[in-house]
């Protein structure tokens, strides 16, 4: 699977996967100031909480934390709040993201923070 089909599943059922959330990059990777793209970029119904949604279609390297956090930072500094938070979605979260992500989830400021979600998704086909 590639990492474009694994994001095709989550924004068809973005919905039903978080009922609190709304997408506001309108289907199209969000582009930062510093010119990197966000996967997908939503912000809270209820108040004005960001949160970044990172993809990566396996196991993720503990790059993909460093990724995301710095997806948070610059939000952070664009929209001028502290309160974003990451969601990291990949099939396996590796030792060292799972050592480091637990280093820092005390030190992220108040109304941020990390979450990592795993996912297993089954494809079946049959040739007619």
């Amino acid at each position: 699977m590639l990492e474009l089909h694994l994001e095709d599943v989550i924004r068809r059922n973005f919905h039903q996967l978080f009922p609190d959330l709304e997408i506001v990059d309108k289907n199209q990777h969000y582009r930062t100031r510093d010119g990197t793209y966000i996967d997908i970029f939503c912000k809270h119904k209820q108040d004005d909480k960001y949160t970044v949604i990172e993809l990566k279609r396996d196991k993720s390297p503990s790059s993909a934390l460093i990724q995301l956090l710095d997806y948070m930072n610059q939000i952070m500094k664009e929209f001028n709040t502290d309160k974003v938070t990451g969601i990291l979605i990949c099939k396996e979260i590796d030792r060292r993201t799972k050592s480091a992500l637990g280093a820092i989830q005390g030190n992220m400021p108040e109304g941020s923070n990390i979450s990592v979600i795993e996912f297993n998704l089954k494809m079946e086909y049959s040739c007619m």
